[in-house]
């Protein structure tokens, strides 16, 4: 299973299932950047879907974006595209 995404939400796993599975879980902030091109290839091909994950914005709009994320904190990742 991979997870995208950051949450402040506790997850709590069974030791067991993980043991029975020879499963692992890896934390980390981002990935190696040797990894870049295989991931972003998955996200091309639509192996992973980050559409849950984040929202596109205007960069025009930046402004609005930081003042509403300091207001309510977004529930995914703001992404913003150049537009000028």
């Amino acid at each position: 299973m991979i997870i995208i995404g950051f949450g402040m939400g506790k997850v709590e796993y069974m030791l067991s299932r993980l043991m029975a599975f020879d499963a692992e879980i890896i934390g980390t902030w981002g990935c190696l950047p040797e990894y870049y091109p295989q991931v972003l290839e998955m996200v091309v091909t639509g192996k992973i879907s980050v559409g849950p994950f984040v929202q596109t914005r205007p960069m025009s709009t930046i402004r609005e974006a930081f003042e509403e994320a300091h207001r309510t904190p977004p529930d995914r990742r703001i992404i913003l595209i150049p537009d000028f």
